[in-house]
């Protein structure tokens, strides 16, 4: 193998482990406020893994399933936030 493609593997295989990390450790944090980012991060990691596991392996079934606009078009409903609904006049 030349030094390239030693080079290409070495990085590549980097990505990969780079994905998996985001998939399995990183929790969702689209459309919620700086204070739900917060209460999110305040979790356990373990309790943030078994989520991502399990929301990871219904997205693979979704789409081995052939449920292509689950996967990629629908999105889950947004959470209310906590602030919604509150008087925001100070």
């Amino acid at each position: 193998m030349t030094r390239t493609g030693l080079t290409l593997g070495f990085y590549g295989g980097i990505a990969v482990l780079g994905e998996i990390y985001q998939i399995l450790f990183m929790p969702e944090t689209k459309d919620k406020t700086l204070e739900e980012i917060d209460l999110v991060f305040s979790r356990p990691t373990r309790e943030i893994v078994a989520e991502n596991i399990a929301n990871t392996k219904q997205a693979l079934r979704d789409f081995f399933s052939g449920r292509w606009r689950k996967v990629f078009v629908e999105q889950a409903p947004r959470r209310k936030s906590i602030y919604e609904g509150e008087d925001k006049t100070v």
